[in-house]
Parts: structure tokens; C-alpha cells; sequence
């Protein structure tokens, strides 16, 4: 274990879901009315450990993190799908007959 003086210095990024009472939307639906959703606070999102809602100052950073975690790994699919996509100007089976 490693001593420590005073509070981290790093943000830990904590695993998050959607809300299960209004399925990510932030809102639930009244009788009349759309009202905001009191099991996450109307963000949509809580913590996955404990299902409680996402602090507010908290919630920005968290939401961040996943949000740049998602667009890392579109760009890396992307990156990915590119080579698949290429022609090798060979037809089917891998010949080169052209059928002139």
C-alpha cells in the first residue's frame, strides 16, 4: 500500500449505465405529462456499482470520459474497416483473369 497525503490528484473514471426506471431518456412519463425522471436526476445515467444517480459535478466528467472512450473505438473500427475495403483488382477466387 502507498502513503498518501491529502486527496487524489487524478479523476478516476467510474464504469456507468443507463438508468433502468427511464431507460437513459431522463424522463419519465406522467399521467398528463413528461416529468424528470427521480432515480437519476434527470440525466439518464447512474453509477453501475451502486445505481445511484451521478453527481452533478461528476456526472460532466464521467460523461466526457464515455463519450471519448466511444469515439476511440469508432476511430479504431474505422481504421479497421478501411483495409477490408480495398480492391485488389482480383475477381472471384483470387484470379487475375480480366476476360478479355
Amino acid at each position: 500500500m502507498r502513503k498518501q497525503h491529502g486527496p487524489d490528484l487524478t479523476r478516476k473514471v467510474k464504469p456507468i449505465s443507463r438508468c433502468v426506471t427511464c431507460h437513459g431518456r431522463g424522463v419519465t412519463k406522467g399521467l398528463f405529462y413528461e416529468m424528470e425522471c427521480s432515480s437519476c436526476n434527470g440525466e439518464g445515467w447512474t453509477d453501475k456499482a451502486t445505481g445511484l444517480p451521478l453527481e452533478s459535478e461528476d456526472a460532466r466528467f464521467q460523461l466526457n470520459a464515455y463519450t471519448l472512450r466511444l469515439e476511440q473505438q469508432i476511430a479504431h473500427l474505422q481504421r479497421t474497416q478501411t483495409h477490408h475495403q480495398e480492391n485488389n483488382r482480383r475477381g472471384p477466387g483470387g484470379s487475375h483473369r480480366t476476360g478479355d
